[in-house]
């Protein structure tokens, strides 16, 4: 059902994006009479699908930076609730925007559903990244269209002076041309228009028109040639730029990898387009500004030159800022901009991230609403696949733990020391429940064990843990089932590619919705040993599938106490004795956080997990705000 969901929804959003989105690039052949709506919403069809199927080769930033990584905590970006409600979230703001008639961005509404359900899923948000990553580039690209169009158009008008291209108003019905004038004569062409309209029975409008030949030919047909190049690129570099974003939601699902994923969205923004462009159409074409055919080729160059630029080098822009901006200026040096329709759109922009955010809010509780609370029975049967002897994921999450410890141990981990410290002095939301004085972290024991400079048993980490495990993970029965320790030899190749001794203390546990291993290895050359880990999450009921996976380094605090340091998070792990080990309890207390360089972001909220031996004992999940002040 989740699959399904997702699917979609993220369809779903494809088809609104199309609907508004696909005739922006092509708006100016329209605007200018240089084609037909029929004939100029084809040509955006095919160069937008061709867009589309592009992005598997050149946008696959893009794909990470609006599957919401680095903006949310990290196990919400593989939730399939979440990413639902992104999608559904972003598609609603732009399906109510497309019925309006006003061109708004999908980037806009994108970024407003990621933050809207990241806070209704209780996450932090990084709003450094977002400014920074996001909202910088949003802000931007329309002023940068509108001054460039400012400059380019003039370059261009003295380019067609210099080779004696002249300028002509046109009286023409449909493609016809009945009369030409000239340019200056704007009020004696409109009457003129009127009275051949009464007389012929037929619309007939003015327009400019270019005399003149280049090359040897005509002015008019090689700008109509450069004009719909000049939209095609537009509308390819639409495309290839927001289909990533889409695309990006589809990331939870293996089947929708790479180019299946841009296919289905490439297909579901055409059949948007073809369907349910008009209104769009009509405002982006007709109503901010008259053009004729060199001001449209203008616009669009300048569009299409920022967008393709923006999706090279990974910059989530908004092609409708863009191409809108683009005719903004035309607006400007023309003095014919329709102010009026021009504020109607700016205001449409200014309420789009707002409006996202509420809808990506709204989706993520209606969502997870009509999930009901879920039995003891666990996500999948354990026994389903043999995951425990699986020797080639055993060494794909070594070798992924590794590259997390040699990587995080680049970071200044006296800083991170001190935030253990911080963090262990922190009371929980209840006096009931555990708090965490237990844990004897300082900054100098976490230097040196995870520099690899103390000795560690599995005796002391793993075995307190081992055994069946029944407790609450969110609104979820979920069970954990820990196996004894046990060793297992490295391929020497794999040993000496990782630079650890062969022979590694391994343990494998079953998280009920996942799987994952432990590993307590010895850096070769050290008689001291450091702490990984790696866990595997598999789709839901389809226990064969990993859907995502995530690499731990741990700290070993003391017998039964372990950190669990990952992307986005630090978990602190720990056994709780009571008078027999059937009274143990597993309590993990988790904090959401981010490492930047020398730095660490202390969350707003924790949450705190309890496990007890017993199925019938399952004490509730829990979210609190931290005063940051204790941890000081």
């Amino acid at each position: 059902m989740a699959t399904t969901l997702v699917a979609l929804a993220v369809v779903l959003l494809a088809y609104s994006n199309g609907a508004n989105d696909n005739f922006k690039g092509v708006a100016t052949l329209f605007g200018s009479h240089t084609a037909s709506f029929s004939r100029a919403l084809a040509w955006a069809t095919l160069t937008t699908l061709l867009g589309s199927l592009m992005a598997v080769l050149l946008a696959s930033e893009l794909l990470k930076n609006f599957s919401g990584k680095g903006l949310v905590h990290e196990s919400l970006v593989a939730n399939a609730d979440y990413t639902a409600a992104v999608a559904l979230g972003a598609g609603l703001t732009v399906l109510l925007a497309t019925r309006l008639g006003m061109p708004i961005s999908t980037t806009h509404s994108l970024v407003g559903a990621l933050v809207g359900a990241g806070l209704a899923a209780n996450s932090s948000i990084q709003w450094d990244r977002l400014g920074s990553s996001f909202f910088l580039p949003l802000l931007l690209s329309p002023l940068l269209a509108v001054l460039a169009t400012i400059i380019v158009y003039p370059v261009f008008r003295i380019v067609r002076q210099s080779l004696g291209i002249s300028a002509e108003t046109c009286l023409c019905a449909g493609n016809q041309v009945l009369e030409t004038i000239p340019l200056a004569d704007h009020c004696i062409a409109l009457q003129r228009a009127e009275f051949l309209t009464v007389q012929l029975g037929d619309r007939v409008t003015c327009q400019n028109i270019y005399r003149g030949e280049v090359w040897g030919i005509e002015a008019k047909s090689m700008l109509d040639g450069m004009h719909f190049l000049s939209a095609g690129a537009v509308s390819f570099a639409r495309g290839l730029n927001d289909t990533p974003k889409i695309a990006a939601m589809l990331l939870v699902l293996p089947l929708f990898h790479g180019f299946a994923g841009m296919a289905v969205v490439g297909l579901a923004i055409a059949v948007g387009g073809i369907l349910n462009a008009r209104r769009v159409a009509e405002t982006m074409s007709q109503r901010i500004t008259p053009m004729n055919a060199g001001q449209g080729f203008t616009a669009n160059l300048v569009t299409s030159a920022i967008v393709i630029g923006a999706s090279r080098f990974g910059m989530p822009v908004s092609t409708t800022h863009i191409s809108c901006g683009g005719l903004f200026g035309i607006g400007v040096i023309t003095g014919q901009g329709r102010w009026n329709t021009i504020l109607k759109i700016l205001v449409a922009w200014v309420t789009t991230l707002p409006l996202g955010c509420a809808l990506g809010a709204v989706s993520y509780a209606a969502i997870t609403s009509l999930r009901t609370r879920e039995t003891s029975q666990p996500a999948f049967d354990e026994t389903a696949v043999d995951w425990k002897h699986d020797e080639q994921h055993l060494l794909d999450g070594l070798k992924r733990a590794v590259e997390f410890h040699r990587s995080f141990s680049q970071t200044d981990l006296k800083s991170i020391g001190r935030t253990l410290e911080h963090f262990r002095n922190l009371p929980t939301a209840d006096k009931d429940r555990p708090s965490l004085p237990r844990f004897l972290v300082t900054q100098q024991s976490f230097v040196d064990q995870i520099t690899g400079s103390q000795r560690i048993t599995a005796e002391q980490g793993f075995a307190p843990f081992t055994g069946r495990w029944f407790g609450t993970w969110e609104h979820m029965d979920v069970d954990h089932n820990w196996s004894e320790t046990f060793t297992v030899t490295i391929p020497m190749n794999v040993a000496d590619e990782l630079e650890i001794e062969p022979e590694a203390q391994v343990q494998y546990a079953w998280i009920g919705d996942g799987f994952g291993w432990n590993y307590l290895v010895t850096p070769i050359g050290r008689s001291s040993q450091i702490v990984l880990g790696h866990v595997y999450h598999v789709q839901p009921g389809e226990p064969a599938v990993i859907g995502s996976e995530f690499p731990h380094m741990g700290y070993l605090d003391g017998t039964g106490r372990i950190i669990w340091i990952t992307t986005g998070c630090i978990f602190f792990e720990e056994i709780i004795g009571g008078t027999d080990n059937e009274d143990n309890r597993y309590v993990i207390t988790g904090f959401n956080t981010s490492f930047h360089g020398e730095s660490v972001n202390l969350p707003s909220e924790a949450f705190q997990a309890i496990y007890t031996r017993s199925s019938e004992n399952r004490p509730r999940w829990i979210t609190y705000v931290l005063d940051k002040t204790e941890a000081r």
